[in-house]
Protein backbone atom coordinates (compact mmCIF):
# COMPACT_ATOMS: atom_id res chain seq x y z
CA UNK A 1 0.00 0.00 0.00
CA UNK A 2 3.07 2.19 -0.24
CA UNK A 3 3.39 5.91 1.76
CA UNK A 4 -0.64 5.87 1.71
CA UNK A 5 -0.92 5.07 5.64
CA UNK A 6 0.16 6.62 8.35
CA UNK A 7 0.04 4.93 12.05
CA UNK A 8 1.33 6.81 14.80
CA UNK A 9 2.17 4.73 18.71
CA UNK A 10 1.52 7.11 21.74
CA UNK A 11 2.94 6.20 25.28
CA UNK A 12 0.65 8.57 26.29
CA UNK A 13 -2.20 10.92 25.42
CA UNK A 14 -0.05 13.89 26.70
CA UNK A 15 1.34 14.91 22.82
CA UNK A 16 -1.28 13.16 21.03
CA UNK A 17 -2.03 14.75 17.34
CA UNK A 18 -5.47 14.90 16.29
CA UNK A 19 -6.42 15.15 13.09
CA UNK A 20 -10.06 16.51 11.33
CA UNK A 21 -10.61 14.00 8.75
CA UNK A 22 -13.70 15.11 7.65
CA UNK A 23 -14.63 15.80 3.94
CA UNK A 24 -17.61 16.46 2.34
CA UNK A 25 -17.11 14.20 -0.76
CA UNK A 26 -16.54 11.03 0.88
CA UNK A 27 -18.66 8.72 1.14
CA UNK A 28 -17.54 7.01 4.37
CA UNK A 29 -19.91 7.53 7.37
CA UNK A 30 -18.54 7.88 10.61
CA UNK A 31 -19.39 5.84 12.95
CA UNK A 32 -18.45 5.49 16.99
CA UNK A 33 -16.87 2.03 17.86
CA UNK A 34 -17.73 -0.05 20.71
CA UNK A 35 -15.83 -2.10 22.61
CA UNK A 36 -16.48 -5.61 23.55
CA UNK A 37 -14.56 -8.71 24.42
CA UNK A 38 -14.75 -11.61 22.13
CA UNK A 39 -13.12 -14.37 24.83
CA UNK A 40 -13.55 -16.74 21.55
CA UNK A 41 -11.50 -15.90 19.05
CA UNK A 42 -9.95 -18.68 17.08
CA UNK A 43 -7.96 -19.24 13.88
CA UNK A 44 -9.84 -19.44 10.31
CA UNK A 45 -9.92 -22.92 9.36
CA UNK A 46 -9.65 -23.03 5.84
CA UNK A 47 -8.84 -18.94 5.19
CA UNK A 48 -5.31 -18.98 6.53
CA UNK A 49 -3.97 -18.13 10.33
CA UNK A 50 -4.43 -22.34 11.02
CA UNK A 51 -0.72 -22.63 11.59
CA UNK A 52 -1.50 -21.18 14.55
CA UNK A 53 -3.04 -24.07 15.97
CA UNK A 54 -1.18 -26.72 17.42
CA UNK A 55 -0.92 -30.01 14.63
CA UNK A 56 -1.86 -32.75 17.35
CA UNK A 57 -4.70 -30.42 18.01
CA UNK A 58 -5.88 -30.13 14.34
CA UNK A 59 -5.48 -34.22 14.21
CA UNK A 60 -7.93 -34.36 17.91
CA UNK A 61 -10.17 -31.85 15.88
CA UNK A 62 -10.41 -33.84 12.24
CA UNK A 63 -10.73 -37.34 14.55
CA UNK A 64 -13.42 -35.89 16.47
CA UNK A 65 -15.10 -34.41 12.82
CA UNK A 66 -14.95 -38.20 11.43
CA UNK A 67 -16.12 -40.42 14.08
CA UNK A 68 -19.61 -37.58 13.83
CA UNK A 69 -19.38 -35.93 17.01
CA UNK A 70 -19.57 -32.51 15.45
CA UNK A 71 -20.01 -31.57 11.64
CA UNK A 72 -17.65 -28.34 10.97
CA UNK A 73 -14.50 -26.91 13.67
CA UNK A 74 -17.16 -24.05 13.04
CA UNK A 75 -19.64 -25.74 15.10
CA UNK A 76 -17.16 -25.83 18.24
CA UNK A 77 -14.56 -22.93 17.33
CA UNK A 78 -15.89 -19.11 16.68
CA UNK A 79 -14.30 -16.54 14.78
CA UNK A 80 -14.62 -12.87 14.95
CA UNK A 81 -14.95 -11.19 11.00
CA UNK A 82 -15.46 -7.59 11.83
CA UNK A 83 -13.48 -4.99 12.87
CA UNK A 84 -11.41 -5.79 16.26
CA UNK A 85 -8.12 -5.82 18.17
CA UNK A 86 -6.36 -8.68 19.08
CA UNK A 87 -7.61 -11.67 17.98
CA UNK A 88 -6.79 -13.50 15.24
CA UNK A 89 -7.01 -12.20 11.39
CA UNK A 90 -9.96 -12.90 8.87
CA UNK A 91 -7.75 -14.40 6.32
CA UNK A 92 -10.39 -14.89 3.08
CA UNK A 93 -8.10 -16.20 1.14
CA UNK A 94 -6.86 -19.95 1.91
CA UNK A 95 -3.22 -20.67 2.24
CA UNK A 96 -2.55 -17.31 3.20
CA UNK A 97 -0.87 -17.03 6.66
CA UNK A 98 1.00 -14.83 9.06
CA UNK A 99 3.93 -15.14 7.14
CA UNK A 100 2.88 -14.59 3.75
CA UNK A 101 0.50 -11.67 4.42
CA UNK A 102 2.37 -9.94 7.00
CA UNK A 103 6.26 -10.85 6.77
CA UNK A 104 8.83 -12.70 8.98
CA UNK A 105 8.76 -11.58 12.48
CA UNK A 106 5.33 -9.46 12.55
CA UNK A 107 2.74 -10.30 14.99
CA UNK A 108 -1.20 -9.37 13.89
CA UNK A 109 -2.47 -6.30 16.35
CA UNK A 110 -5.98 -5.17 14.84
CA UNK A 111 -8.16 -5.57 11.51
CA UNK A 112 -10.83 -2.93 9.92
CA UNK A 113 -13.78 -4.71 8.70
CA UNK A 114 -15.84 -3.60 5.67
CA UNK A 115 -18.30 -2.75 7.28
CA UNK A 116 -22.41 -1.19 5.98
CA UNK A 117 -23.17 1.18 8.87
CA UNK A 118 -20.21 3.25 7.72
CA UNK A 119 -20.18 2.24 4.18
CA UNK A 120 -17.09 1.13 4.26
CA UNK A 121 -15.92 -1.37 2.03
CA UNK A 122 -12.37 -3.00 1.50
CA UNK A 123 -12.38 -4.38 -2.11
CA UNK A 124 -14.98 -6.89 -2.13
CA UNK A 125 -16.30 -7.55 1.72
CA UNK A 126 -12.63 -7.69 2.75
CA UNK A 127 -10.33 -6.50 5.84
CA UNK A 128 -7.47 -4.13 6.30
CA UNK A 129 -4.86 -6.59 8.40
CA UNK A 130 -2.57 -4.89 10.51
CA UNK A 131 0.54 -6.19 11.94
CA UNK A 132 3.79 -5.06 14.12
CA UNK A 133 7.18 -6.27 14.19
CA UNK A 134 8.42 -6.20 18.19
CA UNK A 135 12.42 -6.05 16.93
CA UNK A 136 11.80 -3.79 14.42
CA UNK A 137 9.23 -1.47 15.62
CA UNK A 138 8.08 -1.78 11.89
CA UNK A 139 4.90 -2.14 10.76
CA UNK A 140 2.76 -4.12 7.99
CA UNK A 141 -0.82 -3.76 6.35
CA UNK A 142 -1.91 -6.71 4.49
CA UNK A 143 -5.62 -6.51 2.68
CA UNK A 144 -7.46 -9.85 2.02
CA UNK A 145 -11.03 -9.63 0.56
CA UNK A 146 -13.08 -12.23 -1.39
Amino acid sequence: MGDHWVIREYDDLENIVIKDLQSPVSYLKPFPLRSELYPKDAPVWDGGGIEDIDYRLISDIVKLEREGLFNSYYDIIKHNYRTKLGGYPSFCQPGIGFKDGFGEGFEFVFQVSSDDKANLNVIHSGSFMFAKNKETGEWSLYYDFY
